[in-house]
């Protein structure tokens, strides 16, 4: 169990101590804090000078981009896949006819 020592006693909870030490001490917490966040600050020497983010920009591209002048091969697509299926039913129907009549 985490323990606060305050003013030379050990407390064992916030809400153990006397109102008027819980008040001191909540004050100190909230300056302690508020040093924390000020801690990271520039230094008032430093603050008229620009930060980093505002210096930082991509830089261009060493090279212009070029689009490129190959095109996408299409391939069949659909309509030669049906018109394949289409062409492969008819000459297995016909070679099926041939065989009937011809044996």
């Amino acid at each position: 169990m985490p323990r606060i020592v305050f003013k030379g006693k050990t407390y064992y909870s916030v809400f153990e101590m006397p109102p008027l030490i819980r008040q001191a001490y909540e004050k100190e917490q909230k300056k302690a804090r508020s040093t924390e966040t000020n801690s990271h600050a520039a230094p008032d020497a430093m603050k008229h000078l620009p930060s980093d983010e505002s210096l930082y920009q991509p830089s261009p591209p060493i090279i212009d981009p070029i689009p490129s002048t190959i095109e996408p091969d299409q391939g069949i697509g659909m309509r030669g896949l049906a018109l394949g299926v289409i062409v492969a039913l008819v000459l297995s129907g016909i070679a099926f006819l041939l065989s009937r009549l011809l044996f």
